[in-house]
């Protein structure tokens, strides 16, 4: 399949423009990177981004860490370690989380980015989570964006890749009629239709994979 307009976001420029502390960065078909954010865990965000005549979701760009836990503290070392709250013996060490997920009209992509980690400030890196496909076609969309876990502040984003495409094809063409037509004869007319195809009418909404790690596992 021929892919048309390709509107193509470098990964590795906008990496560097990303905020450093306390927000995963969304993005979508129709909904810019870089102008709306996830700031804490739990917490989820929907957006409509309007009517799409098809909207297929191909997977996600996706990055997390795991800042302080609550009623926790960094010992030298960088591990975080209990206040003694919550029944639990001061000092121990203490298991940070952050698992996020996106959907499309109520419809879950089947992978998940999840880091789960002692250490203060670990990153998950960025991962690449692609396979089956979200299709929809027709209708107003809604892509969602989820994060949940024990951090207070995670940093990284969730970007959902795809083709779309806004509108059908228009069909144009041309009628052809005589310059005079005799009564109670039949008129001979002619007509030709032209209809774009469907790869001349895709966008396609990605970064730049080729040097980030795939993650090929189940998720989490």
């Amino acid at each position: 399949m021929k892919w048309g307009t390709k509107l193509m976001l470098a990964g590795l420029p906008l990496l560097a423009s990303l905020p450093l502390t306390g927000q995963i960065t969304l993005g979508a078909p129709g909904l810019p990177v870089g102008q709306y954010f996830i700031n804490t865990t739990p917490q989820s965000r929907s957006f409509n981004v309007g009517y799409y005549y098809r909207y297929d979701i191909h997977g996600f760009y996706g990055r997390t860490d795991v800042d302080r836990v609550p009623d926790t503290y960094v010992n030298s070392g960088g591990y975080m370690c209990s206040n003694g709250s919550f029944g639990r013996r001061r000092g121990s060490r203490v298991q940070g989380w952050a698992r996020g997920a996106v959907s499309v009209n109520n419809y879950w992509y089947p992978r998940t980015l999840h880091l789960q980690t002692n250490r203060a400030h670990e990153t998950s890196g960025d991962r690449v989570f692609t396979g089956p496909c979200i299709q929809l076609v027709n209708r107003n969309i809604y892509p969602s964006f989820h994060m949940s876990g024990n951090t207070l502040d995670p940093d990284g984003y969730l970007v959902m890749f795809g083709e779309v495409m806004k509108y059908p094809p228009r069909p144009s063409g041309s009628l052809s009629l005589p310059s005079y037509v005799v009564e109670n004869e039949k008129v001979n007319i002619g007509y030709e239709i032209d209809r774009p195809t469907y790869d001349e009418s895709w966008e396609i909404f990605d970064w730049d994979p080729s040097t980030w790690t795939i993650d090929s596992g189940p998720g989490l």
